[in-house]
């Protein structure tokens, strides 16, 4: 994100824009976590023992606050500072009790989320750039599938369950939303890339609960149907697999001579 920002700024990819860069994240990224380490976990569970579920819940979310903000200031997106102090409040121990907290604070948060995001879908743009979408929904959807599908395969699943990998994560999520936002504050992208992001995702996410439905089904028949020396081949190599993830246990369970 950060070469992408430099790229679309106009300074390009120069050795000089680029230390900048890596220094500028470095000292985001260090200097919070080594101060942070040293004070946000001793702090917390020094709130915890107080036994005050408000003042529990009110300093969670003020050193959520605080770093997000910090996070903003260096110019990078609240998530990440939001990511870094969840990161820091987890180191105290006190993660579970923390959680159970500010879970509904999280869903109010998340529900206040979705309704600005369904705010931006404008129905004139969506039918101005109809074409788009479909295409770009038809592309998550088979690269999604087929990505997932063949990266869980390679590391050793059988084809039902990597099929059932690929079906259910064929959607894109908020993420794409920061990288359109990016682009349209940089000026780098056309403003219609937003909306198109946003209704990309919100298809996807409605189709992803069909296709998990009809993934276990669908997996069945897809493993039926293959070929005979596919199916040999499969077995062979999730077979290969599992023998190189034994044979580090059992050269660690032979007893030394």
């Amino acid at each position: 994100m950060a070469g992408l920002t430099a790229i679309a700024s106009g300074s390009g990819l120069s050795v000089s824009s680029l230390l900048a860069t890596s220094g500028k994240l470095f000292a985001f990224l260090a200097v919070p976590l080594v101060t942070g380490l040293l004070v946000v976990p001793r702090t917390v569970r020094g709130i915890v023992k107080l036994k005050r579920d408000e003042t529990t819940l009110v300093a969670s979310i003020g050193i959520c606050f605080a770093t997000a903000l910090l996070a903003h200031a260096f110019g990078y997106s609240v998530a990440l500072g939001a990511f870094l102090a969840g990161s820091l409040v987890a180191e105290s121990g006190e993660s579970h009790e923390v959680e159970r907290l500010v879970l509904p604070v999280r869903d109010v948060f998340a529900a206040v989320f979705f309704v600005s995001v369904g705010m931006t879908i404008d129905p004139v743009l969506l039918a101005r750039y109809a074409l788009p979408i479909a295409a770009l929904t038809v592309a998550v959807i088979v690269g999604k599938i087929a990505s997932v599908t063949l990266g869980a395969f390679f590391t050793g699943n059988g084809v039902r369950t990597s099929l059932q990998a690929g079906l259910s994560l064929a959607q894109i999520g908020e993420f794409s939303f920061i990288i359109a936002g990016l682009g349209l504050s940089l000026r780098a992208s056309g403003e219609f890339l937003y909306p198109v992001a946003v209704a990309v995702s919100a298809i996807t996410t409605l189709t992803t609960p069909w296709l998990i439905r009809a993934s276990e089904p669908l997996a069945l028949r897809v493993d039926r149907a293959l070929p005979a020396r596919l199916q040999t081949f499969v077995a062979l190599y999730g077979s290969w697999l599992e023998q190189l993830r034994a044979a580090p246990r059992e050269n660690r369970s032979r007893p030394e001579v």
